[in-house]
Formats: C-alpha cells, sequence, structure tokens
C-alpha cells in the first residue's frame, strides 16, 4: 500500500474512534443510570443518554451525504430504525415524567427495553457507517 493508501486508512481508523469515543453512551441497561427510587435523577440521565444518541445520529446523517447511492440507502434503512427507536425512547420518557410517583415504577421496564433498543441500534449504526 502507498503512503497515500496507508494515510487514508490511518485517517479512517481515527475518524471512526472519534466516532466511537463521541458516543459514549453507558451501558444500555437503564438502571444503572441512578437509584431506581429517583425519578427525577433517572428522567435526567435518561434526557443525558438520549442527547448523545441524538449527537450520534446528527454525525451519521451528515456522514451520510458523502456516501455513494448503494450506501446511503443502507444508511437510510439503518437511520429509520434508529429514529423509530429514538422516537419509541422518547416516549417512554414522556411516560415517566407524566406518571404519577408509584406508577412510574411500572414504566421503568418499558424504558430499560427502549433504552436498550436505541443504544444498541446506535453502536451498530455508527461502526458500520464510520
Amino acid at each position: 500500500m502507498t503512503n497515500a493508501g496507508t494515510d487514508r486508512v490511518m485517517e479512517e481508523k481515527a475518524k471512526r474512534q472519534e466516532m466511537l469515543d463521541s458516543m459514549d453512551i453507558e451501558d444500555s441497561t437503564a438502571y444503572t443510570f441512578s437509584p431506581p427510587d429517583d425519578r427525577d435523577d433517572y428522567i435526567q440521565k435518561l434526557e443525558t443518554q438520549i442527547a448523545k444518541v441524538k449527537k450520534v445520529m446528527d454525525k451519521l446523517a451528515a456522514k451520510s451525504e458523502t456516501l455513494e447511492s448503494a450506501a446511503r440507502e443502507d444508511f437510510e434503512q439503518h437511520r429509520q430504525i434508529l429514529q423509530k427507536r429514538y422516537d419509541t425512547m422518547r416516549s417512554r420518557l414522556a411516560d415517566i415524567r407524566n406518571s404519577g410517583d408509584a406508577a412510574w415504577k411500572d414504566l421503568r421496564g418499558g424504558a430499560q427495553n427502549a433504552w436498550s433498543e436505541l443504544a444498541d441500534a446506535a453502536k451498530r449504526a455508527a461502526e458500520k457507517f464510520k
């Protein structure tokens, strides 16, 4: 491989690592965010993690502008899945925010599942479309 080719490969590896580092998404188990009985803390930490995923989604969307058409079609399918999971997570968070003190604990399981699916989809997309 030529020096230019090696440089390009190294640059792509650096970009890929930067994307993974920028994700900084905690374990997709929502219970790891805070003590399970503190709803406000739980909501705040979930919002922080959701914001991190949104940044990744935005970076991936910008990156898609440079993809060739076949790769862009593949990306669009992943983007739609990711967007659907993002919307589901936002909905679960709204449910928790609008619930009563006792009811939010019952909703936590759905939020945990939604978070796990969102975080996993974001990680897969980021790794695939570096």
